[in-house]
């Protein structure tokens, strides 16, 4: 696993600044939705969408540091969690 923090850089540096700025300020600030959405000017609507969008291509370019089925997920109280993809079985 120490690999992944290394990796983890790499990749956050290959986001849009805009998707890396909204990642960061969920994930390493902990603010909510709202408070990113006034802080960038942006509509809450594209806070979710960049924030989608980054966990989507981090996802991607973490695959190989990641367990099967990892997802990278908010959990009810809204902290970030790492989750497995529960199968349909």
């Amino acid at each position: 696993m120490a690999e992944f923090a290394p990796a983890l850089r790499r990749a956050l540096m290959r986001l849009s600044e805009k998707h890396r700025a909204v990642f960061l300020l969920h994930a390493q600030e902990g603010l909510r939705y709202r408070e990113i959405a006034d802080k960038l000017g942006v509509s809450m609507g594209t806070v979710m969408s960049r924030l989608f969008y980054a966990r989507e291509k981090l996802q991607e370019m973490l695959a190989s540091h990641l367990p099967d089925h990892a997802v990278i997920a908010d959990g009810a109280d809204g902290t970030k969690a790492l989750e497995r993809e529960r199968s349909a079985s």
